[in-house]
């Protein structure tokens, strides 16, 4: 599936839209809250997507990557992530993560 099919697939099942980050395509989706936007790696489809979230969570699966400038999702091992998923699946991540994140804080 190329980058802007699975952009499309995202806005579609998710009410979300298309964003541009440089020379990468993404996302930008809204959920309970937080804004979520997922960018293609630039090795894509071989790395998972990045994931950003906004307002930023306070948790040890969100920080800086070495070698990088801002805080975003850690959600899949070094490995993990096969060519075969699709942003949905790091979007779907993100969704899964605010929601245990969120019942976590009304404890």
């Amino acid at each position: 599936m190329r980058d802007a099919e699975q952009v499309a697939e995202v806005v579609r099942l998710c009410d979300g839209q298309a964003v541009e980050n440089g020379s990468r395509g993404g996302v930008y989706v809204w959920h309970r809250g937080v804004g979520i936007v997922a960018v293609f790696h630039p090795n894509a489809p071989y790395e998972a997507p990045f994931v950003y979230l906004s307002p930023a969570p306070v948790n040890r699966h969100y920080y800086v990557h070495a070698g990088e400038y801002s805080a975003r999702l850690c959600y899949a091992q070094p490995g993990e992530w096969l060519p075969s998923y699709r942003l949905i699946t790091a979007v779907g991540c993100a969704i899964r993560f605010i929601n245990d994140y969120l019942a976590s804080r009304a404890l």
